[in-house]
């Protein structure tokens, strides 16, 4: 499943997750960290070139903080992986991160009840290959501040960040997008 399968609450700090593979028999998406359960704090890790970078299990009692943590390479390029795939738990947080190079899929893919994203940059540059910067398909309730997107001229999509398209929505849906910078590199 990944390097670190997480089942209680876990603070994890200042490590690198490398090369997280299964193969397509086993569903193709090993994560430097699988999270299944309790309350999960990623602080100052590194994660690249894996076919997730962190895939969290649907838990409603579950959430996700990532502070001060790069994603580099990650995604197996099939649309499926992510940097970060986050299904339905109760909480998302992403701050002062940085993603990078992700392959076909979204930087960030957020199913989460609450998404903050803060103070990130996600950035293609000359050869990444993702979709959406931020996919958030079921809604929620996300406030996205101080993001620096730069779509850059591989990408698969011609949105940076995607909100509700894949309903049902959840309750309470509200986006609210504050003091962010878009650059636009791709052609489309």
């Amino acid at each position: 499943k990944g390097i670190l399968v997480v089942n209680a609450d876990l603070t994890v700090r200042q490590v690198t997750f490398e090369g997280a593979f299964v193969t397509d028999a086993d569903g193709k998406n090993g994560a430097g960290i699988r999270h299944q359960a309790g309350a999960l704090i990623v602080e100052n890790c590194v994660f690249i070139n894996n076919q997730n970078g962190i895939l969290a299990n649907p838990n409603k009692d579950a959430s996700v903080t990532i502070r001060r943590s790069g994603f580099s390479g990650n995604g197996a390029g099939d649309g499926y992986t992510h940097g970060i795939y986050v299904n339905a738990i109760a909480r998302l947080e992403v701050s002062d991160s940085s993603f990078a190079g992700t392959k076909v899929g979204h930087n960030i893919k957020s199913r989460a009840y609450q998404t903050t994203i803060t103070d990130t940059t996600l950035d293609d540059g000359v050869s990444g290959t993702p979709s959406y910067a931020v996919d958030l398909p079921n809604g929620g309730k996300a406030v996205l501040k101080g993001l620096r997107i730069t779509q850059g001229p591989r990408t698969s999509n011609n949105a940076m960040i995607a909100f509700g398209a894949e309903p049902p929505l959840h309750d309470g849906s509200s986006l609210t997008v504050s003091g962010s910078t878009f650059i636009n590199r791709a052609s489309n």
